[in-house]
């Protein structure tokens, strides 16, 4: 994929998009149903809601008095929670795609106490830029 490119393989583009559908997480938004990932959020949702929101607004609010705030308190935390892990979705995918559709791709550091065969190549490319061929598009569409 990489022309004259000592960028190791984990760091190449498509080998990390490779690596990020594999990814439990990640795999969610891979599914050509977007009620399935609907369904996935709202279930982690409600599962924080109950599980964690509810319990820490209970202690702070009295439930038996102001049931309708506790419910809030508890829909609220169950809400940010989708929001972060879609939001962390976002990115993840952003910065694969990025990095897959440019021109060029950077070599990312990686210290020396890496103990690969390429450790030392990882600290020298560190920074540099290297040209890249375009992504196949079958691999991208199928």
């Amino acid at each position: 994929m990489l022309s004259d490119c000592p960028v190791p393989w984990e760091q190449q583009p498509v080998n990390e998009y490779q690596s990020l559908v594999e990814m439990g997480l990640f795999s969610w938004a891979t599914d050509d149903d977007v009620w399935a990932y609907i369904g996935k959020l709202t279930a982690v949702g409600i599962a924080v809601s109950l599980l964690v929101a509810w319990p820490v607004v209970a202690l702070s609010i009295n439930p038996q008095q102001e049931l309708v705030k506790c419910c809030v308190g508890a829909l609220s935390g169950g809400v940010l929670a989708s929001t972060m892990i879609s939001l962390r979705l976002y990115l993840g995918w952003a910065y694969i795609g990025n990095r897959l559709f440019s021109a060029t791709v950077e070599c990312e550091f990686s210290d020396l106490k890496t103990r690969s065969r390429h450790s030392a190549l990882w600290f020298h490319c560190s920074g540099r830029s290297f040209t890249q061929a375009p992504p196949p598009l079958g691999f991208l569409i199928g």
